[in-house]
């Protein structure tokens, strides 16, 4: 089995997860089209440089998320689960099987990609997340995506808004007041924003409950982020987080 994510330490209080830019295809098993529709195309760019900016930890996936998403629930909790994207997805961005009838991935499978990626990714952020709160008093995590400026068809929230950034946050204190700080960079900078619209909420690493940790997703619309604008995107989020964390 390759590669199926990997991890640069900073010494940093931010780690920065960008878990749908990978495009490695195991097996292979998926069309390469399929692939390249549904991956978060340019979201390392802008993670990239946010961690470099704040010298972060970066945890990435390197596989496409058809095979694995590790951004999902693993139970029924994920509502995705209804339109066959949970963790293991069975159809495309299209909405189109991945498998023939009866050939979907069955319950050794999807253990054994859960144990190959999303196990060992979610390890890797609980341990990071436990080093940077005994480090630093405000440490952050940081979840990087990019997003279509069309809808995709499996999108269940299609008919939000789809601006320039979307900022998401699970509600707690420390992640409100990083995403507020957030929104008022991108404000400064001419860029328009949302906030828990077409996408919601940031990725928690799993058995990690202390309060201070700031779980805070970006998605950068596609069209902004493989432009030159991605860097004063970029360096916006940057701004905030080290005001946040100063």
């Amino acid at each position: 089995m390759q590669q199926t994510f990997h991890m640069t330490w900073g010494d940093g209080p931010v780690i920065v997860s960008i878990p749908h830019a990978g495009c490695a295809n195991p097996a292979p098993y998926a069309n390469p089209e399929d692939i390249g529709r549904i991956a978060d195309v340019g979201a390392d760019m802008i993670g990239g440089r946010i961690a470099r900016t704040l010298d972060a930890t970066v945890i990435a996936s390197d596989v496409t998320r058809l095979w694995c998403d590790v951004e999902r629930w693993p139970d029924d909790r994920e509502e995705m689960n209804r339109v066959g994207m949970g963790v293991v997805y069975t159809r495309n961005a299209d909405m189109q099987p991945l498998y023939p009838e009866g050939g979907e991935p069955d319950e050794r499978e999807i253990g054994r990609r859960m144990a190959a990626l999303y196990q060992p990714y979610h390890k890797t952020l609980t341990m990071a997340a436990r080093l940077k709160l005994d480090t630093f008093r405000n440490p952050v995590l940081l979840d990087v995506h990019t997003y279509c400026r069309t809808p995709l068809p499996y999108e269940l929230h299609a008919n939000e808004p789809r601006p320039t950034v979307i900022i998401g946050h699970n509600g707690d204190t420390a992640g409100l007041r990083l995403a507020t700080l957030i929104a008022g960079t991108l404000n400064k900078n001419g860029i328009d924003f949302a906030v828990n619209t077409v996408f919601k909420g940031a990725i928690t690493p799993n058995r990690v409950t202390d309060p201070r940790l700031a779980c805070v997703m970006v998605e950068t619309r596609r069209d902004k982020a493989l432009a030159p604008a991605h860097t004063i995107i970029a360096d916006a989020v940057a701004d905030a987080i080290r005001e946040y964390t100063a």
